[in-house]
Formats: C-alpha cells, sequence, structure tokens
C-alpha cells in the first residue's frame, strides 16, 4: 500500500505516522505532503519515519501540478492538511476558504486524474454543526456558525462526489487534544493543559458550562489506520469522538493534577456555544481497545511537560 497523507508534518500527522511505522508489514511506501506553514519539524526529528520508507515533499495544498506528482503510484490518500488556527478563526476568511475548501477541491480532482487511487480518508470536523440541541449523530442537519466549520462543511462536498467511484470516508472528528512532539498549543484541552503547567493559573470563557465533543490524537491516528488497513471498503461520513466534557469538567480534571490552580472565568455572563456528539456513533468500533481513560490521558500529557 502507498499512501500519501497532506498536512503529514502536523500534529495529528505526528501520530498517525507513529501509528502506521507499527504496521511496517501492510505499508509500501509513504508520501508526507506539506507546506510547514506552521514550522512545525517535529516529524524530521522523529525515529517513526526511519521504519517506513517515506519521503517528504514540501508544497502547497493549491499547488496543482505537485498534487499531480505526489499522486503517481499512491493507493490511499488520507487528507489531513487544513487551517484550524482556533479561536480566531473569522479574521481570515479568505485563507480559510481557500486551504479548507479550494484546497480539498485541487486535491479531489487531482485524485480522479489519478488511475492508482482507490481509497480516500478526509478528517473534517463536528464544527460542521454549528451549535444543535441534542447530541448530534450523522444525520444531524448542519449549520455552521464559524468559517472554519463552513469551510470544512464544503471540504466535504468534494470528497462526496468521489464516493461513486472509490471508498471515501469522511471522519468529523471532535475536538483535538493530547501531546505528541508537533502538539498544538491552541486547542481546548491542550492550552488549558499548558496553562496549568506553566502559569498555575487557567482562563474559561463564559461560565465553563458548555459542551464540546473530545478525541484523544492518538486515538483518531488508530482509527485511520484501521480505516485503511483492515476495513478499506467501509464508506461514508461520520461522527468521531470519544468524550463530551463541559469545560467545568476539564477544570476538574486539572485540578487533581495541579491542587494549587487558580482559575478565572471572563465573561461569565456571556451565553458559550454548546456542542456534543451522541455516543456510542457509528465508528465507535475503530477506538482502540483497553486504552488509557482521559485522566491517564491528562497525567500523561503533563508529565510529557514536566520541566
Amino acid at each position: 500500500m502507498n499512501v500519501l497523507i497532506t498536512g503529514g508534518a502536523g500534529y495529528i500527522g505526528y501520530s498517525l505516522i507513529n501509528a502506521l511505522a507499527q504496521q511496517e508489514a501492510s505499508i509500501g511506501n509513504i508520501v508526507i505532503y506539506d507546506n510547514l506553514s506552521k514550522s512545525n519539524y517535529a516529524i524530521f526529528s522523529g525515529k517513526q519515519c526511519n521504519a517506513l520508507n517515506a519521503r517528504f515533499i514540501r508544497a502547497d495544498i493549491l499547488d496543482n501540478r505537485s498534487l499531480n506528482n505526489a499522486l503517481q503510484d499512491i493507493d490511499t490518500v488520507i487528507h489531513l492538511a487544513a487551517r484550524v488556527d482556533t479561536p480566531n478563526t473569522d479574521a481570515d476568511a479568505h485563507s480559510f476558504d481557500q486551504i479548507n475548501n479550494w484546497g480539498s477541491s485541487q486535491l479531489a480532482t487531482a485524485i480522479e486524474q489519478a488511475d492508482s487511487v482507490s481509497r480516500v480518508v478526509f478528517l473534517s470536523s463536528t464544527a460542521i454543526y454549528g451549535e444543535v440541541d441534542a447530541p448530534a449523530n450523522e444525520s444531524t442537519a448542519p449549520r455552521p456558525f464559524s468559517v472554519y466549520g463552513t469551510s470544512k462543511l464544503r471540504a466535504e462536498s468534494h470528497f462526496e462526489r468521489l464516493a461513486n467511484k472509490i471508498p471515501v470516508c469522511i471522519i468529523r472528528s471532535g475536538n483535538v487534544y493530547g501531546y505528541n512532539p508537533a502538539v498544538r498549543y491552541n486547542s481546548v484541552i491542550n492550552k488549558m493543559v499548558f496553562d496549568a503547567q506553566f502559569q498555575s493559573r487557567i482562563h474559561i470563557e463564559g461560565s465553563g458550562t458548555q459542551t464540546r465533543a473530545f478525541i484523544h490524537v492518538n486515538k483518531i491516528a488508530a482509527a485511520i489506520v484501521s480505516l485503511i488497513t483492515h476495513d478499506r471498503n467501509r464508506s461514508g461520513t461520520y461522527n468521531f469522538a470519544e468524550h463530551n466534557f463541559a469545560i467545568t469538567d476539564i477544570v476538574d480534571s486539572l485540578v487533581s493534577e495541579f491542587p494549587d490552580l487558580e482559575y478565572l472565568n471572563v465573561d461569565q455572563d456571556m451565553r458559550m456555544r454548546s456542542f456534543s456528539v451522541q455516543l456510542p456513533h457509528q465508528l465507535q468500533d475503530l477506538l482502540p481497545q483497553n486504552s488509557p481513560d482521559f485522566g491517564a490521558e491528562i497525567n500523561d500529557f503533563v508529565r510529557q511537560l514536566a520541566i
């Protein structure tokens, strides 16, 4: 199996390549396609790539010529490349639309022209739903409220058109958390753990009762590996999360790690968006068995950051 991973040098890409290294026998060549716009070079200092026949292409997702060249002899495409900066996703609407929407369109078109591709996995987001009154399932109507969510929903449409030709699995991921050397510190839990560790203080927007859906970075990587190695014919659009937590639930977990933690509410009376995913969901079987629970994951995150 020859695999192309767009955005492969990023946060999820790091864990994915690490997981693929455990499946060396079933993996042929890996192409890591990334423009390094976040200046994250962690993937090059790890040992995972040494266990795989991997090569790196530094190019933009909007570069049609580079995409066509990268897809030569590729049979499996994992599309992770995206702009995911939070919380101010509406500050540069054009950039989100260009990268997440039109970049995905460029890739889908290149895949159509590449006869070798027989499997696509696209990482979307539960942000496409916006705010819902009840836990969302795959039949819940998308109503994105942010530029990011809108751009991801539009991106899905480009890969849906491929589903009549090849298996396409669209994963609507919850908010990703957890440590690896390429960690993003602007996601909810990761930022809170960092601030607790190094400032002994965290900020909570609103009352903290607002909920979000969450998934550990290693668990989403394991699910993607399963989809391309053991479940290659599964096609469709699926939610993927393991927890629905209120922000106060996360604070409680952090207080157990940091008894002297100070937490401040910002705009406590402001109503914040809430969102949760219906659990269990259709990809529940892809969650690793006997994996660490949330408390153990937070403990490991704190241990990795210890200085």
